[in-house]
């Protein structure tokens, strides 16, 4: 009976501290630690002499524009020219070829990294992505991309869901840095009329998570 007690204290110790443990380093959507966030990394992509890399790529439907620019446009790569996949968090590992984005907002082009996804409020977020590109790295190496995500930023955007802010992104292991720059929408005419009288214009600025990388 003695032993009995012993063993059954240890099984019970083992179980407390294991479950301590989950709750100081992850999260778990039992104890309401998830919530739903977005998350937008543009990234501008310039040749040592300022050239913009994205400029003259080719591309073809359109996508979904970040910012609303009357004067801009969003369009996908052609899908013959690159391959791009996200390989961490796991769970997205084996996801088929994703679409690579351009956005064309206030004269520069960017890259576009958006996705929804679960968040864990107590911890950053990792995003992996390897993309062959031969129009962006003039080879047709696979390239590492690593994004950081902070679920402690400083910006919140009204509406659905609160944006995460990236503030780090290595490429092949070469950090670079990221800012949240303000973005104020240039509505077209035909926009302005689908806006809510009761909305003023300000209620669509954004703060977007912006890297700037010199190739």
């Amino acid at each position: 009976m003695y032993y009995e007690k012993i063993v059954l204290f240890l099984f019970l110790s083992i179980i407390v501290i294991s479950l301590g443990t989950i709750l100081f380093y992850g999260c778990t959507k039992d104890f309401g630690d998830y919530e739903t966030a977005e998350y937008v990394l543009l990234i501008n992509i310039k040749t040592p002499d300022g050239i913009d890399v994205l400029k003259e790529i080719p591309v073809t439907e359109r996508a979904v524009m970040v910012v609303e620019d009357k004067d801009g446009w969003s369009r996908r790569v052609n899908p013959e020219l690159y391959r791009l996949h996200q390989t961490q968090p796991e769970e997205y590992s084996k996801t088929p070829s994703l679409p690579l984005c351009v956005n064309k907002i206030n004269d520069n082009y960017y890259l576009v990294i958006q996705f929804v996804d679960n968040v864990c409020l107590e911890h950053y977020y990792q995003a992996t992505f390897k993309l062959i590109c031969s129009n962006i790295f003039g080879d047709d190496e696979e390239h590492t991309i690593v994004t950081y995500w902070n679920p402690n930023g400083s910006y919140r955007p009204k509406g659905d869901y609160p944006r995460m802010e990236c503030d780090r992104i290595t490429i092949d292991g070469i950090q670079y840095p990221v800012n949240q720059e303000l973005f104020i929408p240039n509505f077209s005419d035909e926009m302005k009329k689908l806006i809510a009288p009761n909305h003023k214009e300000d209620d669509y600025y954004r703060f977007i998570s912006v890297a700037k990388i010199v190739l």
